[in-house]
């Protein structure tokens, strides 16, 4: 049986001078990535700086050297449809790692108008939206149970159904939440919030802020604390006549932990209609 050093390709390019490289760098991100802050701008645009040129050097290692010879041929086709979506893929993960060179703490902000919040007579309502297509039961109705259990004496829960489901509008009466739907489901999840929001600026009281807390985060994990969110979300919609939409971090295994996370989370401001 052969060693890892004696089995070769054609080019005489032995397995272990292949894999060495890569194991490398695995070895040394393991080792130095720890000890980096990812708050600091340089670090994380070197890091991401790095990645982008790994990257980009395999690609055009795979367009120059993997294609098959030009021509009007099965071989040639096929090699070419996998060189153009790996492209459109590094296309939108490049673009995904720039937007991620920059990060904006408003921390701070948050805590400047903590005294003014507090000492409101009564906590500002708080509008908790769950968008919805096609989840089960049980995700849902998880999710509805930790949002109802959200740490913060004013505010109301809805779920945004654009599935369209009777037994769902059930389960809302079941545990007293709000439900709304419409009769289709245009522009997306975009178009579930604006019509949520549509009906929520028709109601005798409007709320300071709307929170989207994604349906579906892991409801045992993330809701437990998320009054964070509610707590930063209703500093950063401080002194305004303005209504305000917070939506938490979308990856489904990470937990709406801090306040600090409440305050990177996108905040977008519109005022209010008069009246």
């Amino acid at each position: 049986m052969l060693s890892c050093r004696q089995m070769t390709y054609a080019s005489g390019v032995t397995y272990w001078e292949q894999f060495l490289p890569g194991l490398t760098i695995v070895f040394l991100a393991i080792a130095v990535l720890p000890w980096l802050s990812r708050d600091n701008s340089w670090i994380r645009t070197g890091v991401i700086a790095l990645c982008l040129f790994v990257s980009w050097r395999y690609l055009l290692w795979r367009i120059g050297f993997t294609l098959p010879p030009l021509g009007l041929t099965l071989d040639y086709a096929a090699g070419l449809i996998f060189v153009v979506v790996e492209t459109l893929a590094m296309i939108g993960g490049t673009l995904s790692l720039l937007f991620l060179t920059r990060t904006i703490n408003r921390t701070p902000e948050v805590e400047r108008n903590l005294p003014w919040v507090r000492g409101l007579p009564r906590p500002p309502l708080v509008d908790v939206l769950i968008c919805t297509y096609n989840e089960d039961e049980s995700i849902l109705e998880r999710t509805v149970i930790g949002a109802l259990a959200l740490d913060y004496p004013n505010f109301r829960l809805w779920v945004c159904d654009d599935g369209r489901r009777a037994w769902l509008e059930k389960l809302c009466e079941q545990h007293g939440c709000g439900y709304i739907t419409r009769p289709d489901n245009a522009h997306a999840k975009a178009g579930n919030i604006n019509n949520a929001l549509a009906h929520l600026a028709s109601l005798p009281e409007r709320p300071l802020l709307y929170l989207d807390p994604r349906c579906r985060l892991r409801a045992e994990v993330d809701f437990p604390e998320a009054h964070h969110v509610a707590d930063a979300g209703r500093e950063r919609g401080h002194r305004a006549d303005a209504a305000a939409l917070l939506q938490s971090r979308p990856h489904p295994d990470q937990s709406v932990h801090d306040a600090r996370l409440a305050g990177r989370a996108a905040l977008f401001l519109r005022r209010r209609d008069a009246g």
